[in-house]
């Protein structure tokens, strides 16, 4: 009786992530499942992607296309912060998307108050696939930063460090990206993303060496 029972209970990680209710598939974010944020991001990046550039046309800016690529990127990155401590103050989890309407709209208009495109050429970017030749330390702390990012980056695979090329040092988009390389564009997000985690964590590692 009690193995009948079991067979019968289904826990979330039994259910296809394309079933999961929008608390459930939270649920598994939150304890940091790749494949579910994935599937978050399938299920909601056209909604955060769409909010991000009415609000954008709605203000006048220019190159709304453009630019809703860097806000759609930060909106996602947020939420997978600290852990996606984010998503854990969700009162209703089964209602996401006017609340992440409301944080994308938060994003949008944040980005054009600063009137300025956000400026991802630091001392470790200009090192991600090599040197480049505009670039010049200013102290000795950004040439070792710049040479430990340079390490943890020879470490990647071949399609990762190209991935890293394209959109760190070429700055393409997100769009750009998927257009070259014959992928979806969530899939593209999903992959810096672990590729940044990865180098971070890899940074870590050599730090404490």
């Amino acid at each position: 009786m009690a193995q009948r029972l079991s067979a019968g209970r289904r826990t979330h990680a039994d259910i296809p992530l394309a079933s999961l209710t929008p608390g459930a598939l939270i649920d598994r974010c939150i304890r940091q499942d790749e494949d579910a944020w994935d599937e978050f991001i399938r299920r909601y990046g056209r909604l955060v992607y769409g909010t991000v550039v009415r609000k954008l046309f709605a203000v006048g800016c220019a190159d709304a296309k453009s630019d809703a690529d860097d806000i759609f990127q930060e909106v996602f990155e947020d939420l997978l912060d600290d852990g996606c401590r984010a998503l854990t103050v969700i009162r209703d989890r089964n209602r996401i998307e006017p609340w992440l309407c409301a944080i994308a709209i938060h994003k949008t208009v944040d980005f054009v108050r600063a009137k300025e495109r956000i400026k991802r050429t630091t001392a470790a970017h200009s090192y991600l696939v090599g040197q480049d030749a505009a670039y010049h330390p200013s102290s000795a702390g950004e040439t070792e930063l710049a040479h430990e990012v340079g390490k943890a980056v020879n470490q990647l695979s071949p399609h990762e460090q190209l991935l890293v090329k394209w959109y760190y040092v070429h700055g393409l988009k997100y769009r750009e990206i998927a257009r070259l390389s014959n992928t979806p564009i969530n899939t593209v997000s999903s992959r810096l993303f672990r590729i940044r985690k990865k180098l971070l964590r890899r940074m870590k590692k050599a730090s404490k060496v």
